[in-house]
């Protein structure tokens, strides 16, 4: 069948081009981009054992071991397809020869995002060395860097260029106090989140894909027009005989039924009555599902939301014991070449029609696996902070 909207061949290339360049995971981890990738494929991560250092007895043989070397290795576990859907008819305009560029870039970014949501979650659940930021300002930030740089060496972190992997946020709290330092952060961030070198001794990277926390509690059934926002989408409460128009949510029929309809609207699963919430939009339902946002069924009156990048839970409710907790994230710090990545070379695209009508699917999938081996952990730490 003859390609109607993308040339594959040339839509993987530049797909790869760009989520090279936007990947922060692989500018701080030992990364490995292989062609020959399968799914539940073993990659190979070699070593050799430490130099024995000893006493040396003047004319006396010294002990001579025999290199060992040996190998750590790391799953491909993970496996993503990113979809678009086009109409040849409808979407005339997917056929100027930019739409492909702003496609496959679109695509890309999704791609690294997930990877670096995942390869972000493993270094930080693998980091020896733990650093309680807690609210972090322009005069505890270098302060705790400082800490972090202390804790590597205690962990005997070795030679090697530190890393230091922050979110917006704090990158504008450095950019405010290390400017003497030489630090100045550019307009926006360069190739793989780069922002700059710190005279705190790290190389300094932005990613939005940090993993960030927050606990919602609801104690009593709320009020017909009290809102909550959650990642910049604004949800208002209805009654629960209600109609629900777009960014509207039923109270339900008690406290309890409120709490499974919040857990779904969060999650974008079935509500437990037919028109119990209406998302905003396919593009607000995109951005919860590419952040990874996910609502943990109420402890009793406590809620856990999890995402990748700032949640920003805020709340209008009636009642005041009805509301969002304090949001955490963590930060991650290490040697570059810690954590270890393995991604597929080149993602492969493909262009199926619709047996039934004249749409065209377009598919990318791309393949992956990171670890953070034994020998590495002590090469890491990560800070918990308060946003």
């Amino acid at each position: 069948m003859a390609n109607t909207i993308i040339n594959p061949i040339y839509y993987a290339g530049m797909t790869q081009v760009f989520l090279r360049s936007q990947l922060v995971a692989a500018a701080v981890s030992n990364t490995k981009w292989e062609a020959n990738i399968t799914p539940g494929k073993t990659i190979e991560f070699p070593y050799g054992t430490s130099v024995r250092l000893q006493n040396y007895t003047f004319s006396a043989n010294a002990t001579i071991d025999a290199a060992t070397f040996t190998s750590d290795q790391l799953t491909v576990n993970q496996v993503k397809i990113t979809t678009q859907n086009y109409d040849t008819l409808q979407n005339m305009q997917s056929h100027d020869p930019e739409w492909m560029d702003m496609q496959s870039e679109e695509m890309a970014y999704q791609m690294a995002r997930n990877i670096d949501q995942y390869s972000l979650a493993t270094g930080i659940a693998g980091a020896q060395g733990t650093v309680v930021g807690g609210t972090l300002t322009s005069s505890t930030l270098f302060g705790k860097m400082g800490d972090v740089k202390a804790v590597l060496t205690r962990q005997r972190a070795g030679v090697g260029i530190p890393f230091a992997i922050l979110d917006a946020e704090r990158i504008s709290l450095l950019s405010q106090i290390d400017v003497a330092g030489g630090f100045n952060r550019a307009d926006s961030a360069l190739k793989n989140g780069w922002v700059g070198d710190s005279s705190a001794g790290f190389k300094v990277y932005v990613s939005n894909d940090l993993p960030c926390t927050q606990i919602l509690t609801v104690d009593t059934q709320p009020t017909v027009g009290d809102t909550f926002t959650v990642l910049g989408y604004t949800w208002t409460c209805i009654a629960d005989g209600g109609v629900c128009t777009a960014g509207q949510i039923k109270i339900g029929a008690n406290v309890a039924d409120f709490k499974l309809i919040f857990v779904t609207a969060i999650n974008g699963t079935t509500p437990p009555s037919a028109g119990d919430y209406l998302d905003y939009s396919v593009e607000q339902r995109r951005d919860y599902q590419n952040a990874q946002l996910a609502a943990s069924a109420f402890a009793t009156n406590d809620c856990t939301l999890t995402t990748y990048g700032k949640i920003g839970g805020s709340e209008t409710f009636t009642t005041g014991t009805n509301v969002f907790g304090t949001e955490t994230s963590t930060l991650l710090f290490g040697m570059i070449g810690a954590p270890s990545l393995c991604v597929q070379a080149q993602p492969n695209i493909e262009e199926r029609q619709e047996p039934q009508n004249l749409s065209i699917n377009i598919l990318g999938t791309t393949m992956f696996g990171a670890k953070i081996f034994h020998r590495d952990a002590a090469r890491l730490v990560k800070m918990t902070i308060n946003l």
